[in-house]
């Protein structure tokens, strides 16, 4: 990531032990992260 300029990722996974609240949980974050780096 250094080579590229980055300086922080993060990662979300799904698997068969997530529920519906963790889906709805990661939704409501990205759409804050959207709103958030919003131009």
């Amino acid at each position: 990531m250094k080579l590229l300029g980055i300086g922080a990722t993060a990662r979300a996974s799904v698997y068969v032990y997530n529920d519906t609240t963790d889906i709805d949980a990661l939704a409501d974050a990205l759409d804050a992260t959207g709103a958030f780096f919003t131009l």
